[in-house]
């Protein structure tokens, strides 16, 4: 029983485990978008054929990030069971529930930080955790889309498919007050800086916090298996050592055999009695 309760005990944790690998993995995937959703945003705004995909095709792969970013942090935060996550970090973790929502921004790793972003941006953003940042973000790339996509594009990302740039790159044209927009821009400025900035960098430090917490949960796994373990085995121990073992019952009843055969009065045997008794004491019996 303790050797099956060594098992079941520990194995309570495994749904635990399994929530948590969706859940880093989706943290990682949103960091992904972060920066290729930046990238997208700098080459829908330029439009110069330099970029290997048409308007058209910039402005349906952004939107289908954009709506991915979107439905992967709320996935994160609150569950999602398609996605792999019973349980959100909203409900489990009140270190992630600090970095997202309170005010601060503990990513940065200075407690006395004022948290301001540059004055041309949102200064503001990063003040009230790292979901309001979030919000920040993906408003600023529908601001982006709006102003810039191709209104007839779809939502389909074609991000991963190879292409051949050289049709458009041999009308490559610069618009110099598109050029323009990348620094006065307030959106694109604030879209821009999340590719290395506080966006980037506080989703990182969630995706650490999930690492930990796995470590966490699998150390916690390991130390109660080796402690029912040990009992279990130190309970073994106690039974052989209390209860007389096979060999001393073996030789207890050996002697008591060879006594009672230096009892019997062979003398007295006839050779077909004296070999009746040597088949029952050396052949296995029957029974």
């Amino acid at each position: 029983g303790l050797c099956i309760f060594s098992v079941l005990y520990p194995a309570r944790l495994i749904p635990a485990i399994v929530n948590l690998a969706p859940s880093t993995n989706l943290a990682s995937t949103r960091r992904t978008y972060i920066r290729a959703i930046s990238h997208l945003c700098r080459e829908l705004v330029l439009n110069d054929n330099l970029s290997r995909m048409s308007l058209e095709e910039t402005t349906g792969t952004l939107r289908f990030m954009r709506d991915e970013l979107q439905a992967i942090d709320k996935a994160i935060r609150l569950g999602d069971k398609d996605r792999g996550i019973t349980v959100g970090a909203d409900y489990r973790s009140l270190e992630h529930n600090r970095v997202m929502y309170e005010v601060g921004c503990p990513w940065r790793g200075d407690p006395d930080d004022d948290c301001l972003l540059p004055a041309d941006t949102y200064p503001h953003a990063a003040m009230d955790g790292l979901s309001n940042l979030m919000l920040y973000f993906l408003d600023s790339v529908q601001n982006i889309l709006d102003e810039h996509g191709a209104p007839e594009a779809g939502t389909r990302s074609v991000y991963n498919e190879a292409q051949d740039p050289r049709e458009r790159s041999e009308k490559v044209h610069g618009h110099k007050e598109r050029m323009d927009l990348l620094f006065t821009n307030v959106d694109l400025r604030f879209v821009k800086l999340a590719f290395d900035g506080d966006l980037y960098v506080g989703t990182g430090h969630v995706m650490e916090l999930f690492k930990n917490e796995t470590a966490e949960v699998l150390q916690q796994v390991h130390m109660e298996n080796q402690l029912v373990a040990s009992t279990s085995a130190g309970a073994v121990c106690v039974l052989l050592l209390a209860v007389p073992s096979d060999d001393e019952d073996g030789d207890c009843e050996a002697a008591k055999a060879k006594s009672f055969v230096g009892m019997i009065p062979m003398h007295a045997l006839d050779k077909k009695e004296a070999t009746k008794i040597k088949e029952f004491f050396t052949e296995p019996s029957s029974s």
